[in-house]
């Protein structure tokens, strides 16, 4: 929040002073606006204190085994991975995002490769990715092998879409079947 505003505040000292023109002066004080009110949005944006979502320590033979009756979400993530923190704090901690968790009794697995974690590393190569954060969302039943993938920063808008598309693919799967990664 604090370094948005320092942002703000520094661009509008260096192009809002008044020895520039008026225009100028106009829109750097918009983007000082802009600056403040987003910082606020985004870091006061619907945070609950009373729910938060159960994080199961990342075990891949735990979500083979519940494929047939339950969406999987496994966050990659790491305690030296400032875009990781930042994704924590903002989208995995929305309200909305942990109600439709609860309300659609997904599994939430954290595999945590802030030291060397192989299982966990050699699941995030095989989904096609080398970085973090990364979310990959397994829908139940036949579409298992077909996980929903986020990467990079994103918002609690784009999770819940993506958590929406693994329900509905769990919804298309007639007889579930197992995947097996290595």
């Amino acid at each position: 929040f604090l370094l948005l505003v320092s942002i703000g505040l520094w661009q509008w000292g260096r192009f809002g002073n008044i020895t520039k023109p008026s225009i100028q002066r106009i829109i750097s004080f918009v983007v000082l606006v802009l600056l403040v009110v987003s910082a606020s949005m985004i870091f006061s944006s619907k945070k609950t204190s009373q729910a938060e979502i159960t994080y199961k320590p990342y075990d891949w033979e735990a979500i083979v085994h519940n494929n047939t009756s339950q969406v999987a979400m496994v966050i990659f993530t790491a305690q030296w991975c400032p875009n990781c923190k930042f994704v924590e704090a903002t989208a995995l901690t929305s309200s909305d995002v942990i109600e439709f968790i609860h309300k659609n009794n997904i599994a939430v697995y954290k595999a945590d490769i802030t030291t060397k974690n192989p299982p966990a590393e050699t699941i995030l190569q095989q989904l096609g990715s080398r970085s973090i954060p990364f979310v990959a969302i397994f829908p139940s039943g036949d579409n298992f092998s077909q996980p929903v993938i986020l990467r990079d920063i994103y918002t609690a808008k784009d999770l819940l879409k993506a958590l929406q598309k693994a329900i509905e693919l769990s919804k298309q799967s007639e007889f579930p079947q197992l995947l097996t990664i290595p």
